[in-house]
């Protein structure tokens, strides 16, 4: 069996995952802003901590093949930052939506 490289820009790829998973860990510091100190859910965090883990193990090339936790890095990166986006603007669009009721219900009084 052929042992698998990686391609020219992997280096590149690397970066975009570490940038992905701080990216991640900032939107749920302003979550947790917005929601009084609470994550709402605890999906983003478990998904960005898989990916790296998966980063590590593409790194020392253990326990997968190398390109599936490389791939797989990418892959759980994007979608812990997608997630925690989700998460921040649904808790945003909530808490806007609760400041126009009351707004509404003072200019009524």
């Amino acid at each position: 069996m052929e042992a698998y490289t990686l391609p020219t820009y992997a280096y590149l790829v690397v970066i975009a995952v570490v940038l992905a998973n701080l990216g991640t860990a900032w939107i749920l510091v302003l979550t947790m802003g917005e929601n009084n100190g609470s994550i709402i859910s605890g999906g983003p965090p478990l998904v960005a901590a898989l990916s790296v883990l998966c980063l590590v193990l593409s790194q020392y090339n253990i326990l997968l093949p190398l390109d599936v936790s490389f791939w797989g890095s990418a892959f759980l990166a994007a979608l812990g930052l997608w997630g925690a986006w989700v998460d921040y603007a649904h808790i945003s669009d909530r808490r806007k939506i609760l400041e126009k009721a009351r707004r509404e219900r003072k200019s009524a009084q």
